[in-house]
């Protein structure tokens, strides 16, 4: 299954959605998913 991730926060972000973004998408790959992660560029803001 290939699965579209869409997080607001994703680490290295200090804030705990971007940690429960990182740990569902971890528990979805393990589980067999491909996963692919997408979330905002804050580079620069």
């Amino acid at each position: 299954m290939r699965v579209a991730y869409l997080a607001w926060d994703y680490p290295p972000a200090p804030s705990g959605l971007s940690t429960a973004a990182r740990e569902i998408a971890e528990s979805l790959a393990e589980a067999g998913a491909d996963v692919t992660v997408f979330t905002l560029d804050r580079t620069g803001c």
